[in-house]
């Protein structure tokens, strides 16, 4: 190609870039409202940022919560259906153990729902709701959608439901005024839940730091508020899983990344420690260190529910027998011991398959630094769920455990790292495609 032809082409793609720019607010929110972006980040993020709104008032809160997963439910269809067929990837084999333990687990809840008739603890309709329309089959649709998953539409997305969260604990501030004595709480949200949302922006702001400077001064305002609401909570499960998984993040970065990574941690810590009083140090201490399974409730139903589900397992080790343990009601909080007691060996099996794969697809993404903002999101909060859930959930209500999974796995294994890259990487090849174009 001439040099003149270029010109022109250059020329063509300005104009027609700046006719995108003038698109009307509407003609571009609409189209990126249904994307796989903002799809995977309201399946994510969405429930809980959304329901801390659904706290205020008389109306009732259990429609409202109800009427918030079939909306996000919806928006994951519509971006399934809408995105042209070329983003479409088949699934690959790595997704045929978690196939199969979703089949044999939702086999064995119908089984003992409606043929031996075992309360599953929130209701059948609320179990199979969330577990299938929350978790399972968002898992599939935005893992065979991945390609259409793009950073311009996932930061928005995910920026705009952070505000929705933050307007709903001003509306509710009383609430979390009055609950942050004991465990900070709303109506819909637990302590653990709401410790754990805000984990999961704390880890966006994390990934998304040097992506603009808006970013970076919503990071360091948010941040600090973020941190007192993980404080408050108190919970150790959040405290831990997040923490856990920022520091896998440091330990997997290589070279510089890693250097401006611990300095970012460093000086954020440093200024929540100016910000924050002594008081906050000592009740993440303080409940780090409740061990003692005598003189704690919370303990003592965990080792109740562990013990309960262990003796299930061994009594029906093959193919296991309950989705609940039998003492407690409920699922024990800890889905690999869950898995044990309700599917037995041949059905963790795969389960255990899928988790590896997931690990590698996680390190994997983590390690390249041609990685997508998202696909890093991913990948961390992949590692958060899964460290969470050995003490925290239930297989039915991990929907971020399932999704994270599944993508991740979609993302390393059909494609990446060449379907996206960060928006540095694609500046710089772009500038030395040029440059080859040029060459006469």
């Amino acid at each position: 190609m001439s040099r003149i032809s270029t010109r022109y082409r250059d020329v063509s793609q300005y104009h027609g870039w700046s006719a995108r720019r003038q698109k009307s607010f509407i003609a571009r929110f609409f189209p990126a409202m249904f994307s796989p972006g903002f799809a995977f980040s309201l399946s994510i993020l969405g429930f809980h940022s959304l329901a801390t709104m659904v706290s205020s008032g008389d109306t009732d809160n259990q429609s409202l919560s109800i009427y918030i997963r079939i909306f996000i439910f919806f928006v994951v269809v519509i971006a399934f259906f809408r995105v042209a067929p070329r983003p479409y990837k088949p699934l690959t084999h790595q997704f045929l153990p978690g196939t199969v333990f979703l089949f044999l687990y939702t086999t064995r809840l119908l089984e003992n729902i409606y043929l031996s008739g075992i309360d599953v603890g929130n209701g059948s309709a609320v179990v199979l709701g969330i577990f299938l329309f929350s978790g399972v089959i968002p898992a599939y649709a935005l893992s065979l959608r991945y390609r259409g998953i793009k950073d311009e539409d996932f930061v928005p997305a995910a920026v705009i439901l952070l505000l929705c969260a933050a307007a709903g604990m001003i509306l509710n501030r009383d609430a979390l005024l009055d609950s942050a004595t004991g465990r900070m709480a709303m109506d819909r949200i637990n302590p653990i839940a709401l410790g754990h949302l805000g984990f999961a922006y704390v880890i966006f702001f994390v990934v998304t730091f040097k992506r603009s400077l808006s970013i970076k001064l919503l990071s360091v305002f948010s941040i600090p508020l973020l941190a007192l609401v993980i404080v408050y909570t108190r919970s150790r499960g959040p405290y831990l899983a997040g923490a856990g998984a920022l520091m896998l993040y440091v330990l997997l970065l290589k070279g510089t990344r890693r250097v401006w990574l611990l300095f970012g941690l460093g000086l954020a810590v440093l200024v929540i420690a100016f910000v924050a009083s002594p008081d906050l140090v000592d009740i993440v201490t303080t409940q780090l260190s409740r061990t003692d399974v005598n003189s704690d409730m919370s303990n003592q139903m965990r080792v109740i529910a562990f013990t309960g589900a262990w003796n299930q397992f061994l009594d029906h080790f093959l193919i296991g027998r309950y989705v609940v343990e039998l003492q407690t009601g409920y699922y024990p909080h800890n889905i690999y011991l869950e898995s044990l007691m309700s599917v037995g060996i041949i059905g963790s099996i795969p389960f255990a398959m899928h988790v590896m794969f997931a690990i590698r697809s996680a390190v994997g993404i983590i390690r390249d630094p041609r990685s997508t903002i998202w696909a890093t999101f991913a990948a961390l909060l992949f590692f958060r769920e899964a460290l969470g859930s050995f003490v925290s959930g239930g297989i039915w209500g991990a929907t971020g455990f399932w999704i994270s999974s599944f993508l991740i796995i979609a993302v390393w294994h059909g494609g990446f790292p060449a379907v996206q890259h960060r928006p540095f990487m694609n500046a710089v090849q772009a500038r030395g495609r040029s440059a080859m174009r040029t060459v006469p």
